[in-house]
């Protein structure tokens, strides 16, 4: 099973999010998303790789058992993922059962 879904505002719907990062010393990054246009909290995550378009040592950050590399590998899952979306467009099912029936 492959599926997308946008996280939507559970108050307003909305698909504008911030992401909002709690880093603590030795344990992983934890991001609250939170909904940019009425401030309602949408989902929390634990993260167990962060990567972003830019690459640890371009950011002056030391190496972390929590930052991956933004390598090929990354920039293709991209391109399929917006592949598929263009493909096959959102599931509007709940993130939720989406997750769940991928478990199963």
């Amino acid at each position: 099973m492959e599926k997308i879904r946008f996280e939507h505002c559970p108050v307003c719907g909305s698909v504008r999010t911030e992401n909002i990062f709690h880093i603590k010393s030795g344990e992983p990054p934890v991001v609250f998303v939170r909904c940019a246009d009425c401030g309602a909290f949408v989902s929390k995550y634990v993260l167990s790789k962060y990567t972003s378009d830019k690459p640890a040592e371009m950011l002056n950050a030391p190496p972390s058992k929590f930052v991956a590399p933004f390598d090929d590998e990354v920039k293709k899952s991209y391109e399929n993922l917006q592949k598929l979306l263009k493909e096959q467009g959102e599931d509007f099912k709940l993130i939720e059962q989406l997750i769940g029936e991928a478990d199963k």
